[in-house]
């Protein structure tokens, strides 16, 4: 109400009534700011952020609430993003809650401020499997004796040693070979990047390999080789040529016939070139 209006009201009213109005507008104006001030201390407390503090504990893959406050802050204003488990968590936000089987990166955040109460990425650790060998030196070669889990693959083995080997394809089951060992054998498992085992076998005897070229059949002809297990697959050959009829083993009589250009064998284990011809 305006004064002066209030004041021209006043001017006309008995003494009695005039103190009935100043007490009732006086009440009014004090009841209204108590509302007033009510109000913005409830926006005040809703608009707060809580006082929560979390832990991550990398080993059981979780996060815990250290503490709350104040005690009533409910689940339900909490946003968990990252992947997790929160089946284990109860209405209200307490010390010692868990959110379970955590990977990742998990970020919390208290919906009514739309702020970030805590954030973590967790480390997934990649486990050693359990492989185990048995070695030929005889034959040069590993055997698998145990591998656990049971799904673990031969791609993921590889030999940093110095000497070579060939390693079997698809997943690893006891009584896989790793063959034609030389040298220094030494497993890594790479998803991990560790060491499985070293082992160490004779070294390869020097691959001798006699050619006779004739150059009116545009042929290669092997003479002699040795030593006498050395496998065409282990062998390249580039350049335009026919190899239909050779063998599983590089024998002497073994004959590459149509050759043209020039014409480069290459031991594809050492990586080493065995010769070069041309024909014209």
């Amino acid at each position: 109400m305006n004064l002066c209006c209030l004041f021209k009201v006043l001017r006309g009213m008995k003494k009695k009534k005039i103190i009935f109005v100043l007490t009732f507008v006086l009440l009014l104006m004090i009841f209204s700011g108590c509302l007033g001030e009510k109000k913005d201390n409830d926006d005040n407390e809703e608009n707060e952020e809580p006082n929560i503090s979390f832990f991550a504990d990398d080993d059981d893959d979780t996060v815990t609430v250290a503490a709350a406050n104040p005690a009533n802050i409910s689940w339900s204003d909490i946003e968990i993003t990252g992947i997790c488990d929160t089946s284990e968590l109860g209405i209200y936000v307490a010390a010692g809650d868990k959110i379970t089987q955590c990977s990742g990166t998990i970020s919390i955040k208290y919906i009514p401020t739309n702020s970030i109460l805590f954030t973590y990425t967790f480390t997934d650790l990649e486990v050693t499997p359990e492989i185990s060998f048995t070695k030929d030196e005889e034959e040069n070669y590993l055997i698998v004796v145990k591998a656990d889990p049971i799904d673990l693959n031969w791609s993921d083995i590889e030999n940093v040693g110095e000497g070579s080997c060939n390693f079997p394809t698809g997943i690893i089951q006891a009584g896989d070979q790793i063959t034609d060992c030389f040298g220094e054998i030494t497993l890594r498992w790479i998803p991990a990047n560790t060491l499985l085992a070293i082992f160490e076998f004779s070294e390869k005897e020097p691959l001798s390999i006699t050619w006779v070229k004739d150059d009116a059949a545009d042929t290669l002809t092997i003479s002699s080789v040795e030593p006498a297990n050395v496998l065409w697959g282990d062998i390249e050959i580039i350049g335009n040529c026919n190899t239909t009829g050779l063998s599983i083993y590089v024998t002497a009589g073994d004959v590459i016939t149509e050759c043209s250009g020039t014409i480069t064998i290459r031991q594809i284990p050492t990586n080493t070139i065995i010769g070069t011809w041309d024909f014209n």
